[in-house]
């Protein structure tokens, strides 16, 4: 689950060249816009970050009304901030109000207020997938516990899965990271290798073969061995979305099924009907950033996509340039790096970019285009 509320510290205060009563300052690897003698260096804020959807019931909100309670990215004389940092105080506030859900507060940095808060995501795709989906029956505390353990939560995938409508257990959703939230990236892995392909703006596709042995006949009792994923969710049944026409466009099944072992792609769909087909596209393409081999767990490397898509028949999303990562680099030459016009479309601006080792599938970020958020009101 994304942390969209969390205690951080201020760090790197400094006057907004074009506003006297405005700082920019630093939270983590964000910049943001606060009023000046709000916060002092060091000090710490319960930050949301841009996407999160603050409660509307509390009064300490109230200002959000008119932005309809979102977090955006938005332009000040001038210059960008990213995410809302507020006092510590309206902890206090909200508690006096009772408008705090249940939950021990440690006032820790990084520490996660997002279900205290009962702050929401801003996610126009799960909304579109809300009638494809159930509500949740309520928790088994059993259950809940036996989850602990890999070899129950796949027989409980297993039995419930397809009435659930549950992510696959043996893949991992499809969710990089900000490079805001990971700024120690380039000491950790300074001298890296990596390569960098276009973020696209359409939504999120995962396809799968998974035959487990040792079921035989009653594999079909326990459920379909060909997976057809959202973002979130498992759609058991061929239906009218986006999801389903792709497989049958691009025949995913078939192709997949050839392949002779347990494969999944991830990619994006983008074209007519999804996110106001920005690229001005004639029906719709999948793109894929993601091939695994299920059984080893392995994510197949730049190389090794090419040569899948070449063999199978599939697209790559834009492939841009490659760079090093270097201890010296700073966030702020992501945010850079991740501007310019699409591959898709050169007079769209791109959304961002993904950055990914050369060597390791599983080392990656994304840097999410400033314009783009700004120009598209997101």
């Amino acid at each position: 689950m994304r942390h969209l509320a969390t205690i951080q510290k201020i760090t790197n205060i400094r006057k907004h060249p074009n506003a006297d009563t405005l700082d920019i300052c630093n939270v983590k690897g964000w910049e943001v816009i606060t009023k000046t003698g709000d916060f002092k260096e060091g000090d710490l804020c319960i930050f949301f970050e841009i996407d999160a959807i603050v409660p509307e019931y509390s009064p300490v909100f109230s200002f959000m009304e008119k932005r309809k309670f979102r977090v955006k990215t938005q332009k000040l004389r001038g210059i960008v901030s990213q995410g809302l940092a507020m006092p510590i105080s309206i902890l206090d506030i909200m508690r006096a109000d009772n408008h705090l859900n249940k939950g021990k507060i440690k006032l820790t940095e990084g520490e996660d207020l997002t279900e205290i808060l009962g702050v929401k995501k801003h996610d126009p795709e799960a909304e579109k997938m809300r009638s494809y989906s159930r509500k949740n029956p309520k928790k088994n505390i059993f259950v809940q516990y036996m989850k602990q353990y890999a070899w129950f939560r796949k027989l409980h995938f297993k039995i419930v899965g397809k009435h659930t409508k549950n992510f696959p257990w043996f893949i991992k959703k499809t969710d990089e990271e900000r490079i805001q939230n990971m700024p120690f990236v380039f000491q950790q892995f300074d001298g890296e290798e990596c390569y960098y392909t276009e973020k696209l703006d359409g939504t999120s596709f995962t396809g799968a073969i998974f035959l487990e042995k040792g079921f035989g006949f009653f594999r079909k009792f326990f459920g379909t061995d060909f997976y057809v994923c959202s973002r979130n969710l498992t759609l058991y049944s061929k239906n009218d979305t986006v999801y389903w026409k792709i497989v049958e466009q691009e025949n995913i099944e078939k192709k997949l099924r050839s392949v002779g072992k347990n494969i999944a792609i991830q990619g994006e769909i983008i074209g007519e009907t999804i996110q106001k087909n920005k690229y001005k596209l004639k029906g719709i393409s999948l793109k894929l950033f993601n091939v695994i081999d299920i059984d080893k767990n392995y994510y197949y490397n730049m190389k090794e996509k090419i040569e899948f898509c070449d063999t199978f028949g599939f697209s790559l999303v834009p492939h841009i340039d490659t760079l090093v990562l270097k201890n010296t680099m700073k966030v702020s030459d992501m945010i850079e790096l991740s501007k310019g016009y699409s591959e898709v479309n050169p007079k769209i601006l791109r959304e961002g970019i993904v950055i990914r080792s050369l060597n390791n599938e599983r080392v990656s970020f994304k840097a999410i285009n400033p314009d783009f958020l700004i120009k598209y009101d997101e």
